[in-house]
């Protein structure tokens, strides 16, 4: 006669930060599942002593969402964290240097703080012009005392704004 035993197999896409070897993202025995995240995975950074960081050359990090509780995370520069859906700063640091990138796939709200550290070029005169963009609002450039972007008030800002007219006439 045999036995038959029931066994249950339970698949979590939640892969939370231990960081128990390094401040590596990619070093699989830093995460709770034992495997660096897929773009299926919901990554929870919580606060531990080695605070994860996505480095290396031209590498992507991914996540279906990205939570992160009271920890921080640091994308070096040339580096992409691609996120599928919501990111949540609960009180964190998401960090971005220089030439790093976040790029997320759904239009999905998000929330929480994002720093963007950017370097500019250092032979940059103060009639020059440095173009800044960002894909969030409010727009805030830090640096000494941190400068507020609010277009209603651009009037004795170090703002700029123009209105290119452009006349096609037919003769």
């Amino acid at each position: 006669s045999s036995t038959r035993t029931a066994v249950v197999v339970t698949i979590s896409t939640t892969n939370t930060w231990t960081g128990a070897t390094s401040a590596s993202w990619f070093t699989p025995s830093n995460w709770s599942c034992g495997s660096v995240p897929t773009a299926a995975s919901d990554v929870i950074i919580p606060n531990v002593t080695n605070k994860p960081i996505i480095d290396g050359t031209n590498t992507t990090a991914l996540a279906s969402t990205l939570t992160v509780n009271s920890g921080s995370l640091t994308v070096k520069s040339g580096n992409t964290l691609k996120v599928t859906d919501a990111v949540t700063n609960n009180s964190g640091t998401i960090t971005l240097e220089n030439t790093a990138s976040l790029v997320q796939i759904n239009n999905v709200a998000n929330t929480g703080n994002i720093t963007y550290n950017r370097i500019t070029n250092t032979s940059v005169r103060n009639t020059d012009y440095t173009y800044w963009s960002t894909p969030v609002s409010p727009l805030k450039l830090a640096g000494t005392g941190g400068i507020s972007y609010n277009p209603m008030s651009l009037a004795g800002s170090i703002f700029y704004s123009y209105l290119l007219l452009l006349f096609h006439s037919r003769i």
